[in-house]
């Protein structure tokens, strides 16, 4: 999801956003989670954007301020910033992973 807020150059999304949609459409074919015990609202595009926009506010630069954010979310966008190309291989691996329904 920090992938998400980077290409998005810090800045929110919405539940509306293409890239969210798309995203939670990938989330939901992983089976990290069994399928059975999931939430209606598991990985649901209102609950990415809402995580991807905590995430933006935990960036020390944020442009906008979050909901809510925790202390959880701080060091994974601090580790995305120091190092940017590999969070965004990692992302572009776990999308194939899930992709290839590896994970």
């Amino acid at each position: 999801m920090a992938d998400l807020a980077d290409d998005r150059a810090w800045r929110g999304p919405n539940s509306a956003t293409p890239e969210v949609v798309k995203l939670s459409e990938l989330l939901n074919l992983a089976n990290f989670y069994p399928t059975q015990d999931r939430p209606a609202s598991f990985r649901s595009p209102s609950s990415v954007s809402f995580k991807v926009n905590n995430l933006i506010g935990s960036h020390p630069e944020a442009p906008e301020k979050p909901l809510r954010t925790s202390r959880a979310e701080v060091p994974i966008v601090k580790r995305f910033i120091d190092d940017r190309e590999a969070m965004k291989q990692r992302a572009a691996d776990i999308r194939g992973l899930i992709k290839r329904g590896q994970l």
